[in-house]
């Protein structure tokens, strides 16, 4: 992989997780914390799974935005 590829799969990651937080906010006023983590665990658990299999690029770019965006709403989330 060049290192562009590799830039822009890391800019999904972060794109995932400012969406992730910016959705947490948004959850808070209808579930606790616990209930947005573990919405972000099952997320993170989805896109873990679907990054240890052999797929092409594009899908591991998108199992990249999905680790971001179930990371998101974990650190502002616990009290």
């Amino acid at each position: 992989m060049d290192a562009v590829t590799a830039a822009r799969m890391v800019m999904v990651y972060y794109i995932g997780m400012a969406l992730g937080r910016f959705l947490s906010g948004i959850l808070a006023a209808r579930l606790n914390s616990w209930q947005i983590i573990r919405i972000g665990q099952w997320i993170l658990g989805i896109a873990l799974i679907g990054l240890l299999l052999p797929v092409s690029s594009y899908i591991s770019a998108a199992c990249l935005f999905m680790v971001g965006l179930g990371n998101g709403p974990m650190f502002p989330n616990f009290n």
